[in-house]
């Protein structure tokens, strides 16, 4: 297999660079739940369901880790 046989949009890289700046893994667990609040609207249900774990981890998550409900 050579590069010219992958298709150009692919052959471009669109990663950006290592950040210097690491996010600890509390973080990173903050933002993805949060992330997947937001894309269900605050669903929970389905946000966890999204995330692949159940409701109830979900939420003792949310308590653990301080993230707010969202203001209507």
């Amino acid at each position: 297999m050579e590069l010219s046989d992958i298709p150009l949009r692919l052959q471009t890289s669109t990663a950006k660079p290592a950040s210097t700046d690491v996010l600890s893994l509390e973080d990173v667990e903050r933002q993805t739940i949060a992330a997947a609040l937001k894309r269900s609207n605050y669903n929970k249900a389905l946000a966890s369901r999204m995330l692949g774990i159940n409701i109830q981890r979900l939420n003792r998550r949310i308590i653990r880790l301080g993230i707010q409900p969202a203001k209507h």
